[in-house]
């Protein structure tokens, strides 16, 4: 297992229970990012070749849609995620958090899972912890994500390492872009 990250993202998330009767949330309550991720660390529980994995990383991009329920100037948010070569279609719930501040100038943490992994050597079992700075309405900072294995028969992949990730992200109209 070279990229344990990228591997958990791609193959997991994507089964990640959505809200209830959802659909992809859209509109005005809705703010999508790139988030570039841009370093990994491990903890000295996890193996050696999720390590690896964390001193050879790659940098790669996915976009956030950060989605208010009840208003932008309420705290409560979810996430929700695709990669970037896929559509508006292909957003999938991720977590839930909250805000101190405003987009403006504030404070967003979150959490989602458990998610589960089954992989040649094992089942793994994960949750994930993040949190940024929002500011100017366009930026987040500063930001990281917690990918904490609670439980793992997986040799490759003990119980209680935890591999975290560095992120930014921009807004994508500030880029030029819009989320598909």
């Amino acid at each position: 297992m070279s990229r344990l990250v990228p591997a958990l993202l791609l193959t997991s998330l994507a089964l990640a229970a959505c809200p209830s009767g959802s659909v992809v949330p859209a509109g005005t309550n809705a703010r999508d990012y790139r988030i570039s991720f841009e370093e990994a660390t491990a903890t000295e529980s996890c193996s050696q070749s999720v390590t690896d994995s964390a001193n050879n990383f790659t940098p790669f991009s996915q976009i956030y849609r950060l989605w208010f329920p009840s208003g932008l100037d309420d705290p409560t948010f979810e996430i929700w995620w695709r990669l970037e070569s896929e559509g508006e279609e292909s957003f999938s719930f991720f977590s839930r958090g909250t805000m101190e501040g405003s987009l403006d100038q504030g404070f967003l943490s979150y959490a989602g899972g458990p998610f589960y992994e089954e992989r040649s050597d094992g089942t793994v079992e994960f949750s994930v912890e993040g949190a940024n700075t929002a500011r100017f309405g366009d930026e987040l900072f500063g930001g990281s994500e917690e990918y904490i294995i609670g439980s793992s028969d997986a040799d490759s992949v003990p119980t209680g390492c935890v591999y975290t990730l560095g992120y930014t992200g921009r807004l994508l109209a500030e880029q030029g872009d819009v989320a598909e």
